[in-house]
């Protein structure tokens, strides 16, 4: 014999319930962005590595993310690599590695860190 499924009587509508649930939805949403995060919205989890350091008695690392763009003879971007370094100096120096018979941007979110140009070798004619 087949099992029948209880209904179960709401004190609401469906839709009461549906918008009530759009509210709680909503009010978390609020919260979350209200939360300080200190490495940026590309990170989810780094609210809660700061606090598992902190309980852990250790400390975070602070990161910077950085894209280096390679640059045509014409000036427009041919290539970009993503990375993550502590700060500017050691970015330049890691970004320094690409440069191979092209300009180099390097940039970090919307700031422009450098322009590494490249040296011409001598004796080499284009």
């Amino acid at each position: 014999m087949p099992q029948q499924r209880r209904r179960i009587k709401h004190e609401t509508s469906f839709e009461e319930r549906l918008a009530e649930q759009a509210r709680s939805q909503d009010d978390a949403a609020r919260h979350r962005a209200r939360r300080p995060n200190p490495q940026g919205a590309t990170s989810g989890n780094s609210l809660a590595h700061e606090r598992l350091a902190i309980v852990a008695g250790t400390c975070v690392a602070k990161v910077n993310e950085y894209r280096a763009f390679t640059l045509g003879h014409d000036g427009h971007v041919t290539a970009s690599r993503a990375f993550r370094c502590a700060d500017d100096s050691e970015a330049i120096v890691w970004a320094k590695q690409l440069l191979d018979g092209h300009d180099i941007e390097l940039w970090s979110g919307e700031r422009l860190v450098v322009k590494l140009e490249h040296q011409e070798k001598p004796g080499k004619t284009g």
